[in-house]
């Protein structure tokens, strides 16, 4: 394992300008440096390198990190891996710690399940081309099905023999502890035959080219058996988090920007076959989160094909509206009746496929759309359920412009007035809103914020009307963090920005809706905080999700050009440049934030005044009014601060 220090060495010495330079040609444009992106296809450069900030970000397909992370993802490696390289390219000498015993004796058994699998893997693969029974049954089965040997070898297919103990006895010869064989599920649960017999076997690897899981599909119609069975859930493989053939596919899916999802093993070989190779299914599962997540990395535009069977394009639709709220491009694409991707790929020619899944990609919310009109017909009750599921649907979209065209070209198909969708749509929206908040226990953090005036017993507040969601001003205080957090708030007083802002945000830390934000904010907070809350910091210790927004927000397209003085005659003499003037920035920031949340507050408490105005409860009644008048002087004073009327 590699010390510490020999990262923060190699972490504190690599240039992402150096680092990017050795893959691509980059142009100077003002501060920074802008290429072709790597990760996909394009014409016009959005790939942008920022030396100050020592990250990359490109703007086309949201491909964003450090030197270390611009390696893992150009070169398809590991962390070590990675810091290895960059090591012998700043010649930096590694030194490598001794590991524990417990964790030694885990790095082990992971070590060893990996190499059972693998040794699986050649085994079937083996036994398919090199013995006779396997060329006779398993290969003839492959081949008759219409795939090249080249293409079967691409996939490293393989064959199960028949016999109930060869992998265990072949296992056993090996010296591999039966233990592991039966945690992987290839054994019975009694240790005592094959998991897999008879079957045809489908590898399933990481990224990274690692054997995990295997799939065996039955050749034969006279049992009464599954025809596929899959390797159980272990420490090696999580299939909500595994699709099939991504290892093959992720080159190509860069490079395009785009994946097709099939849904079975047979169809992600038969389009590799006809040269499609930007394409995955799942693995012996439903479509999760975790696999638009890992698609997302590589693209944000998502096409499914789907067989031409009415009954499985309705199932599909039900779990759509989860893709949909991943901000995605999604895209359907229907087969004929009666085919799959599997035959329809083998019945034309690579140009008439590669044609056809161009043509017939349809925008989701209007292949939905045109489904169930299909279906209504003149039904008014069937119509009116149709522009409800339309509804959800469009209300799952992030972006309110999406949703605002969506609703526009819906509103033109089903012939149902503009006006209607919008406030349909603005209610499932809030609908999911108010659970979402629900879920995080907003009313538990609305109690943090109550001025001392309000008795304990008042504190409770119905979350009944949900607030709008609005985090600029969260955002722009931890871009003030990021941004001035070591600068002086006083060149003559040791109070630095950080702290001055972490001081002021205590009592309403909890308020923050971006769950980003608030993470980040909480570290300026916690009490004795020993390390340097920089950018570097966020972008290497944070989560994959904090690491993103921290590039997103300290990233921009556009520049404040060096010579914009200059050209304009104006030399801003009374006005500090941004990136001095963090006084005013950290305090306006704050305000602004603060007084959105005391917003929040005010909004809350109305609802208890017209409580206690609807019940006749003066006592209440003149509580409420106290505390609203104290959150007004506290709003305004705030707000006079910042130059801001509020009337109301």
């Amino acid at each position: 394992m590699i010390k510490r220090t020999s990262i923060d060495a190699v972490i504190e010495a690599a240039k992402i300008e150096e680092v990017v330079g050795d893959y691509l040609r980059l142009k100077r444009r003002g501060a920074n440096l802008m290429g072709n992106c790597p990760f996909h296809n394009e014409k016009t450069p959005s790939f942008v390198v920022s030396p100050a900030k020592n990250i990359y970000k490109c703007f086309g397909c949201g491909k964003a990190g450090h030197p270390i992370q611009f390696v893992m993802d150009h070169d398809n490696i590991s962390f070590p891996d990675a810091i290895r390289q960059l090591a012998a390219k700043y010649r930096i000498t590694l030194e490598e710690i001794e590991q524990t015993d417990e964790a030694k004796s885990e790095a082990l058994r992971l070590d060893s399940l990996y190499l059972i699998n693998q040794f699986t893997a050649e085994y079937y693969e083996k036994q398919m081309w090199d013995t006779d029974y396997g060329r006779s049954i398993g290969l003839q089965y492959i081949k008759e099905r219409g795939f090249r040997e080249d293409v079967i070898r691409k996939f490293k297919i393989g064959y199960a023999p028949a016999g109930r103990t060869q992998l265990l006895e072949a296992c056993k010869a090996q010296k591999y502890a039966l233990e592991l064989v039966q945690s992987l599920g290839l054994s019975s649960k009694d240790g005592n035959r094959d998991f897999f017999q008879d079957r045809l076997i489908f590898p399933i690897q990481q990224t990274n080219g690692k054997y995990i899981a295997f799939a065996g599909r039955k050749m034969g119609k006279n049992d009464n058996s599954p025809k596929y069975i899959n390797s159980p859930e272990t420490e090696v493989y999580h299939k909500s988090k595994v699709l099939y053939g991504l290892n093959l596919a992720q080159q190509a899916i860069r490079k395009l920007d785009l994946v097709y999802i099939v849904e079975g093993y047979t169809d992600v070989m038969a389009l590799h076959q006809a040269g499609v190779e930007n394409v995955v299914a799942t693995s012996g599962t439903s479509l999760t989160q975790d696999h638009i997540k890992i698609l997302k990395r590589h693209t944000k535009r998502i096409h499914f094909i789907f067989d031409g069977d009415a009954a499985g394009i309705k199932a599909a639709l039900r779990g759509m509206d989860m893709v949909l709220s991943q901000d995605v491009d999604l895209k359907m694409i229907l087969l004929p009746e009666g085919e799959d991707p599997d035959s329809f790929s083998k019945s034309k020619s690579d140009e008439e496929l590669h044609l056809f899944l161009k043509d017939q990609a349809k925008d989701f919310i209007l292949f939905k759309t045109d489904l169930l009109l299909k279906e209504t017909a003149n039904d008014p009750l069937q119509k009116a359920e149709m522009v409800k599921s339309l509804v959800e649907s469009i209300a799952k979209i992030p972006d309110p412009i999406k949703r605002a065209v969506y609703i526009q070209q819906c509103s033109l198909l089903t012939h149902v007035d503009e006006a209607i969708l919008v406030g349909e749509t603005n209610k499932a929206v809030q609908k999911d809103i108010y659970v979402e908040r629900k879920a995080r226990s907003l009313e538990q953090e609305q109690d943090s914020f109550y001025p001392d005036e309000t008795p304990d017993g008042e504190r409770e507040v119905k979350a009944s009307s949900p607030i709008s969601r609005d985090e600029y001003q969260e955002k722009d205080l931890v871009r003030m963090l990021l941004t001035h957090n070591q600068k002086r708030l006083d060149p003559d007083e040791p109070l630095t920005v950080g702290q001055y802002i972490a001081d002021n945000i205590k009592d309403v830390v909890e308020f923050i809706q971006n769950e980003q934000c608030k993470w980040i904010v909480k570290q300026y907070t916690q009490e004795n905080q020993e390390k340097v809350l920089d950018l570097d910091y966020f972008i290497y210790e944070g989560t994959d999700e904090v690491k993103q927004f921290v590039i997103d927000l300290m990233t921009s397209p556009y520049e404040y050009s060096e010579n914009w003085e200059i050209k304009k005659e104006s030399f801003l003499q009374s006005q500090p440049k941004p990136e001095e003037n963090q006084v005013n920035d950290a305090k306006q920031a704050l305000y602004r934030f603060k007084a959105k949340k005391i917003g929040y507050l005010i909004d809350l408490n109305k609802l208890k005044i017209q409580e206690a105005i609807d019940n006749n409860q003066k006592e209440d009644l003149t509580v409420a009014i106290k505390v609203q008048q104290k959150l007004f002087d506290m709003r305004n004073e705030m707000l006079q601060d910042l130059g801001t009327v509020v009337i109301g």
